[in-house]
């Protein structure tokens, strides 16, 4: 893949492109000068970056200060420079910098990153007219891809069930590879793409990682991905005891992963499978 290729993902004034690298991946961004860093990494260990990077700075400067007190490492234009875990970087000129950094410690920032605390609310009688609003949007702007219509999934799309007031879309496609023209446009809609579960679908979220109202999967309508979140979906509306146990469970664990919205997804994968095998 070639940078013109790389889809651009935004947090303020930080743009981001990205090239998968089989253990490592390589990213570039661009930030203005003054861009502070230092909320994005809050809740990390020492709320820095924890990640070990090895840098190219295309053009611009910098300035790493470290968790552990050692020297600061200023960077300049055209300067390769390796940077160990726990720093913040600071913009001192408009920059460009190529970034190689292992693939695990990435995507574990990245997800990070993208994490607002799981909130629970009662159900609203307004997300399925939020969802067809939503729905005519899609169609408008990536109905061509679209191969196996586009669903009402999760808790939301259940009566009576408490969700995260998100709403949860689900787009049939032909393929990912073919899906990937519908990046461009979905930006234009205010959807930020994510590389999360990309060997099974296209995550977006709406209209910011810290701030969501809807996401999106982009999911091959021929895999089983596709299947189990409808079929998931489904099983919840037509057993009222099953969605009760799952609210239940919900409860238990928004209260114990508040700020860990990977851990929370995690923990409900085992009832998940369990209600789609029996």
């Amino acid at each position: 893949m070639r940078w013109e290729e790389a889809e651009v993902t935004r947090i303020g004034d930080l743009e981001s492109q990205l090239i998968e690298m089989g253990e490592m991946v390589c990213a570039r961004h661009t930030m203005p000068a003054g861009f502070d860093s230092a909320p994005l990494y809050r809740g990390l260990p020492a709320d820095m970056c924890p990640c070990e990077h090895w840098c190219y700075l295309v053009e611009g400067r910098l300035r790493y200060r470290f968790a552990d007190g050692g020297e600061e490492l200023v960077a300049e234009t055209g300067q390769a420079f390796h940077v160990r875990g726990g720093h913040l970087a600071e913009v001192l000129e408009d920059s460009e910098l190529i970034e190689f950094t292992v693939a695990e410690d990435y995507h574990r920032k990245a997800r990070h990153l993208s994490e607002e605390p799981v909130r629970l609310v009662p159900y609203d009688d307004r997300w399925p007219r939020l969802f067809e609003q939503e729905r005519a949007a899609l169609e408008g702007a990536i109905g061509d891809f679209v191969t196996g219509g586009i669903h009402h999934v999760g808790s939301t799309a259940v009566p009576g069930l408490s969700a995260k007031p998100i709403i949860d879309i689900l787009v049939g496609v032909g393929s990912l590879d073919e899906s990937k023209r519908c990046f461009e446009p979905l930006a234009r809609l205010d959807y930020v793409y994510a590389p999360y579960l990309s060997d099974q679908m296209h995550w977006f979220c709406k209209p910011h990682p810290s701030r969501r109202t809807h996401h999106l999967h982009l999911v091959p309508t021929a895999s089983d991905r596709y299947r189990d979140e409808l079929a998931f979906r489904d099983l919840l509306r037509a057993r009222p005891s099953l969605a009760a146990d799952y609210a239940g469970l919900k409860d238990e664990l928004a209260a114990r992963h508040r700020n860990d919205r990977e851990a929370y997804t995690d923990a409900k994968g085992a009832f998940i499978r369990a209600a789609l095998l029996e």
